[in-house]
């Protein structure tokens, strides 16, 4: 449910697949590539975890519509773990369309997809008391981000 969560710029906010005893393969979504405002062949950030915050398997598929029907061209399974993990995606470059498949134990709660673009995407929520939040991923050990008490 929540189709359009998964994609509106909402960190607290999150489009679901839900575990209801179906197969894997039954509980889905799919975005046009179109609606995620994502270009075929780059990298997006899906940010996600299960409903419990513990490990878990993903998969994520690259499709294209050919004569009305959507065909799997490339997937990848992402082992998830913890609560919005920020997971890249390389969407393959004859893509349409993505699919995301639940958890194979619990609801995955997908918070976001967004264009990478070469820093982790972050959640206002999560910038609260901290400062120099670019210092965590700028490849220098001589500087930190810092969270303050």
């Amino acid at each position: 449910d929540n189709l359009a969560d998964g994609h509106d710029n909402n960190f607290n906010s999150s489009a679901n697949i839900y575990n209801q005893g179906l197969n894997i393969t039954d509980a889905f979504i799919t975005y046009s590539l179109a609606e995620l405002g994502v270009l075929p062949g780059t990298t997006i950030a899906l940010i996600m975890n299960d409903s419990e915050n513990g490990t878990n398997t993903v998969v994520v598929e690259s499709r294209r519509e050919l004569e009305d029907v959507l065909e799997n061209i490339s997937y990848n399974i992402f082992n998830i773990n913890g609560h919005k993990g920020v997971y890249l995606y390389d969407v393959d470059a004859n893509a349409t369309h993505i699919t995301i498949y639940r958890t194979p134990t619990n609801a995955l709660y997908i918070y976001e997809i967004q264009p990478w673009t070469g820093q982790p995407p972050v959640s206002p929520e999560s910038s609260v008391g901290v400062d120099h939040i670019d210092h965590a991923y700028d490849g220098n050990n001589n500087t930190s981000a810092n969270i303050f008490v």
